[in-house]
C-alpha cells in the first residue's frame, strides 16, 4: 500500500467515526424516532458507504500485510453488517422482518467476537494499535450478545428497559473502535518510504471531496431535525403534563389481574341526569393523546361535553396491530365496559382515536371489538383489511399523509378500500404535500368534531 491509500484508510475511518457516533447519540436520545427522521434514510445509505470504504482500505491493508485470519473474518463481519443494512431498511419501509434481523445482529455478533480473536491472537497482534482493538470490539460485542439473548428470556419491562439502555451506551462506546484502526494507518504512512505518483495521490481526491460535503450537509441536516424532534417531544410533554392536571388517575384491574392505568376528564358542567359522550384517546407512547388536548381544552368542552380517556400503555407493549409487540386490548375493553357502570356513559356515542401507534390500535380495537364503538378517527395508522367485514357499520374517518415515510399511506388507502368494498362508508382525508406529523391539520378540519360527536350507534347494533 502506498501513501495515498494509508491517506485514503484514514479519511474513511474518521468518517466512520463520526458517522457512527451521530447515529448512536441520536438513538441513545430520541430512541426509534431517529429511524422515521425524513433524512434519516439518507444519511443512513451515506454512513454505509463510509462504512464499507473504510472496511475496503482495512481489508486491503490486512491482506497487504499478510494477516490472512484478519481478512477473511473482516470480510465476513462486512457481509453480515451488509444484510443487517438492509434487513433493517425493510423494517423500516415495511414493518416487517424483525424476527429475521434478531439473528442477523446474533450472526453479526459472532463474527465481530471472531474478528476481534484474530486481532488478539493471530500476527495482527503484532501491531501496537490493532491488538487493544480487538479487546474492546471482544468486549462491546460479547457484552451486546449476552444483552440480546438475555433478553429472550425476560419479561420484565423495567428489566428490558435497562438493558435497552445498556447496549446504546455500549453501542456509542464502539463507535471509536476506528480510532484505532487509524493510529494503526498513521504508523504505517510514517514508516513508509515510498513515494506515490502524481497520479496515484489524486484518485481519491474527487471520492473524498464528494463523501466530505455529502456527509456535512446530511449530518448537519440529521443533527437539525433530531434536535427539532427532542425539541418537540419536550414540548408535548410540558402540554400532557399540563393536560394530567385536569384529568382523574386511575387505575382499572381486569379479570386476569393485569392493571390499567388511565386518564379520565368528565364533562364540564356535569349533569348526572344526562348520559354523555366517550372518547377513547390512544395516545402513541406515554400518556400523551393528541385528541385528548385538543378536546380538554375548555373551549371544546363547552362545545363537546364529553367522557375523556387516556389509556398508559407500558413500555414494549402496544395497542395492537403492531407486529411483534405484546397487546394489552383486553383490559382495556374491560376499563372502558366498566365505566358504564360508574359513569354516565353513552353506550351508543363510544368513540375511538389515535395518531401513529395510537391508529393501529385504532383499527385494531375496533375491528376486535365493533360493538363497542360508534366512530373512530385513525391518524396514519394500518389495520388488516380481511377483517374490514367487521367494521363496516362504524363510522370512520381516516387521514394519511401521501409522503408519510413512518406508515405507509397503503396502510389506510387499503382499509379504507375494504371497508368500501364491504359496503362500509368511511371517509378518508390523504395530504398531498404531508407526511407523517399531519395532527396540527387533522384537528384543525372544520367539521372533524361535529361529524364525531354526530356519530351514533344504532340500538340494533348494540344487540
Amino acid at each position: 500500500m502506498d501513501k495515498s491509500e494509508y491517506s485514503f484508510g484514514i479519511f474513511t475511518m474518521v468518517l466512520t467515526m463520526i458517522t457512527g457516533f451521530l447515529l448512536a447519540a441520536v438513538y441513545l436520545g430520541i430512541g426509534a424516532k431517529m429511524f422515521y427522521l425524513e433524512i434519516y434514510n439518507y444519511y443512513f445509505f451515506l454512513s454505509g458507504i463510509v462504512y464499507f470504504a473504510g472496511t475496503a482500505a482495512l481489508a486491503k491493508y490486512f491482506y497487504h500485510k499478510g494477516y490472512r485470519l484478519a481478512f477473511y473474518t473482516l470480510l465476513l463481519t462486512a457481509f453480515f453488517t451488509l444484510f443487517q443494512i438492509l434487513v433493517l431498511y425493510k423494517m423500516i419501509q415495511n414493518r416487517k422482518l424483525e424476527g429475521l434481523y434478531f439473528i442477523i445482529v446474533i450472526f453479526l455478533l459472532c463474527s465481530s467476537i471472531i474478528f476481534a480473536g484474530t486481532l488478539i491472537f493471530s500476527n495482527a497482534s503484532r501491531r501496537k494499535w490493532l491488538k487493544p482493538a480487538g479487546i474492546l470490539i471482544l468486549i462491546s460485542s460479547g457484552l451486546l450478545l449476552a444483552i440480546s439473548l438475555f433478553a429472550l428470556s425476560i419479561q420484565d419491562n423495567p428489566t428490558l428497559w435497562m438493558l435497552d439502555q445498556a447496549s446504546r451506551w455500549i453501542s456509542l462506546s464502539t463507535t471509536l473502535l476506528p480510532i484505532f484502526f487509524v493510529l494503526n494507518f498513521q504508523l504505517e504512512l510514517k514508516s513508509t518510504d515510498k513515494v506515490a505518483p502524481k497520479k496515484a495521490d489524486n484518485r481519491f481526491v474527487i471520492f473524498k471531496f464528494l463523501l466530505l460535503v455529502s456527509f456535512l450537509a446530511s449530518g448537519f441536516i440529521f443533527l437539525r431535525d433530531s434536535y427539532m424532534s427532542h425539541y418537540w417531544q419536550g414540548k408535548n410533554q410540558e402540554k400532557t403534563d399540563q393536560m394530567k392536571e385536569l384529568f382523574d388517575q386511575k387505575t382499572f384491574v381486569g379479570s386476569l389481574g393485569d392493571s390499567l392505568n388511565y386518564l379520565l376528564l368528565k364533562p364540564v358542567h356535569f349533569d348526572s341526569t344526562k348520559q354523555y359522550p366517550l372518547v377513547v384517546s390512544l395516545p402513541a407512547g406515554g400518556y400523551h393523546g393528541s385528541a385528548a388536548q385538543v378536546l380538554s381544552e375548555n373551549v371544546n368542552r363547552l362545545k363537546y361535553p364529553a367522557y375523556i380517556m387516556v389509556p398508559f400503555c407500558p413500555d414494549g407493549e402496544g395497542w395492537g396491530g403492531v407486529p411483534n409487540t405484546p397487546v394489552i386490548d383486553q383490559v382495556v375493553f374491560e376499563a372502558i365496559e366498566a365505566l358504564d357502570h360508574t359513569e354516565n356513559i353513552d353506550k351508543n356515542r363510544r368513540y375511538i382515536t389515535g395518531v401513529s401507534r395510537g391508529a393501529y390500535g385504532t383499527w385494531h380495537f375496533i375491528t376486535a371489538r365493533p360493538d363497542l364503538f360508534s366512530a373512530a378517527i385513525p391518524v396514519c395508522g394500518e389495520g388488516k383489511p380481511a377483517l374490514a367485514s367487521r367494521i363496516k357499520e362504524v363510522a370512520v374517518w381516516a387521514f394519511h399523509g401521501r409522503k408519510d415515510k413512518n406508515v405507509p399511506v397503503s396502510g389506510s388507502r387499503d382499509m379504507i378500500a375494504a371497508m368500501e368494498g364491504a359496503g362500509g362508508t368511511p371517509l378518508y382525508t390523504e395530504y398531498e404535500n404531508e407526511g407523517h406529523n399531519i395532527w396540527y391539520q387533522v384537528s384543525n378540519e372544520a367539521n372533524l368534531w361535529p361529524w364525531l360527536f354526530s356519530q351514533k350507534k344504532d340500538k340494533k347494533d348494540q344487540d
